[in-house]
């Protein structure tokens, strides 16, 4: 009972594993398997943890699993810290052997943000093949009726996850596409973050990469919003340009953040990664410049790509200033 599979496979449950900590995407048994046995890097770390839910049943409550949200520390290459899963294990069997199967509170759960837990629950529904909240029909109303669009007050964010989930199914994808860039911003917003952790079709993808260039036309800050929610987009080519011009036309603070957070995947690029390194440098922030390199660092893909930087020193004055200071022994000693 040395790992979360066994022991809630001796608990004679089923269960799944999603990341939570960048996008809520499944992790495959395997590789969780393979990561608790620290035969693995964890593949989404963030801020030194690796973050995910494990959904749990059994066949008598199937219509209503448990979900634990979890986050485990990681060292510097991202394997697990063991001793803190076996601490969880120790608090976790307690909690499955109890009438309530509660959890006690512990450093290892962590609460996710609104739009993060609406996305799961249905994407668990999902997967499970269960009922949608009743809220999902009303959404689905809302999105073809062109007649009341300032009723979105109405409409809950469960049901708005639910849709996302929903828009490869009938004509949802189409119907967004159409109305999206005219949603008023209140509904605008935790859409945008919802999409974020979907698939969805190139069509929808190129109406937002479209918004988000008429964005970045007039300066708005909040211009990321479009990009990032193609994030889980699996025609990524598309999205390449619009990135490319964001990185050399707008980097602000919340930018770089949206970039570092969600399209991480697109810096695998070499070229791409130094342009992203060289424009944070220039905002002249060594707090966020340091975060955001220390947060690509750990992701194993990008690992090798980031910390070449610290070998080979970077022609840009501005990123070579930015490496140097990172390497001052003021910021050694605080790392230590």
């Amino acid at each position: 009972m040395n790992t979360i599979g066994s022991l809630l496979n001796q608990a004679g449950c089923q269960f799944r594993i999603y990341e939570m900590g960048r996008l809520v995407s499944p992790i495959d048994s395997r590789v969780f398997d393979d990561f608790e046995h620290t035969k693995c890097a964890y593949p989404a770390a963030v801020q030194s943890h690796a973050r995910f839910a494990v959904a749990f049943w059994t066949k008598d409550n199937r219509e209503q699993p448990f979900i634990w949200m979890l986050q485990f520390p990681l060292d510097e290459q991202s394997f697990l810290v063991s001793q803190a899963r076996d601490k969880f294990l120790a608090l976790a069997s307690a909690a499955l052997n109890a009438p309530s199967n509660e959890m006690p509170e512990n450093p290892y759960v962590f609460k996710p943000v609104p739009e993060k837990l609406a996305y799961l629950n249905s994407r668990l529904k999902r997967d499970l093949n269960l009922n949608y909240s009743t809220y999902l029909e009303p959404t689905q109303a809302y999105f073809k009726d062109q007649s009341s669009p300032d009723t979105w007050q109405s409409l809950a964010m469960q049901g708005i996850a639910d849709y996302v989930t929903q828009l490869d199914r009938e004509d949802n994808s189409d119907v967004l596409a159409q109305r999206i860039a005219s949603l008023n911003p209140g509904l605008l917003r935790p859409l945008l973050a919802l999409l974020e952790h979907q698939t969805i079709d190139a069509k929808l993808a190129q109406v937002l990469l479209k918004q988000h260039q008429l964005c970045l036309n007039s300066q708005v800050e909040d211009a990321s919003l479009w990009l990032r929610a193609t994030a889980s987009c699996q025609h990524s080519k598309i999205r390449h340009k619009q990135l490319e011009k964001q990185i050399s036309t707008h980097i602000d603070e919340q930018s770089a953040i949206d970039i570092a957070g969600r399209l991480w995947q697109d810096l695998e690029q070499p070229a791409l990664l130094n342009d992203f390194l060289i424009a944070v440098a220039k905002l002249e922030n060594a707090r966020l410049f340091r975060e955001l390199f220390v947060d690509l660092a750990a992701i194993p893909s990008l690992r090798s790509f980031v910390l070449v930087h610290l070998r080979v020193p970077p022609s840009d004055p501005n990123l070579s200033q930015a490496i140097s200071q990172l390497l001052s022994p003021e910021n050694i000693q605080h790392d230590s």
